[in-house]
């Protein structure tokens, strides 16, 4: 079983990220990039991103990524963002192909390039990458997919397809894990199905 780093005391995280575990450098940044446990400061969130994704982490490159995109902390640069959101991908598709949480890193890979991160380039290859997810059984993917139907966004506008695609993603969440998200979904199938 794989360790919650979400759940670990900032202590233990930064004793484990000085040791160089590359989970807990991407953890460290992203409680950096949010201010949790520690002060916001996002370029120290950057730089424990760049740690991280020095060794190939998928969700450091896109955390930097967004970094240098929005400019927090003052480093926006799009060139460098671009670069890191497709570095991304390209581990993503490695964790994808190895199996390592498949319907995750293929719904990473659709928001980047659906989002067009990219700089345009590439987002014809984004549905393929939410069919991939929703393969996998990625609650997200369906989600999405219903708000593409609800919103008529590159999908036939239908609130009876999106309804049951919500229903897919209810019955693919962990009611225990997941319990802060059912209401709402809950609620979006009954009001799509009054519609």
């Amino acid at each position: 079983m794989e360790k919650d780093y979400t759940k670990l005391k900032i202590e233990d995280i930064v004793e484990l990220a000085n040791r160089g575990d590359t989970e807990a450098e991407c953890e460290l940044g992203y409680r950096f990039d949010n201010g949790l446990d520690v002060e916001q400061d996002h370029r120290e969130a950057l730089r424990w991103y760049l740690k991280a994704s020095g060794k190939g982490n998928a969700d450091a490159f896109l955390a930097a990524a967004e970094i240098y995109y929005w400019g927090h902390g003052g480093s926006r640069d799009r060139e460098k963002s671009q670069w890191f959101f497709l570095k991304a991908c390209s581990c993503f598709d490695r964790d994808y192909k190895d199996g390592r949480k498949p319907g995750y890193s293929a719904f990473r890979i659709y928001e980047i390039l659906y989002g067009g991160y990219t700089g345009g380039k590439y987002v014809d290859q984004a549905d393929e990458w939410l069919k991939k997810a929703m393969e996998a059984k990625y609650p997200e993917a369906f989600c999405e997919l219903a708000r593409r139907h609800f919103l008529g966004e590159n999908a036939t506008e239908s609130n009876r397809k999106a309804a049951a695609l919500y229903e897919q993603a209810i019955a693919l969440l962990d009611p225990e894990e997941d319990e802060e998200f059912l209401p709402g979904l809950e609620n979006a199938v009954k009001e799509l199905k009054r519609l």
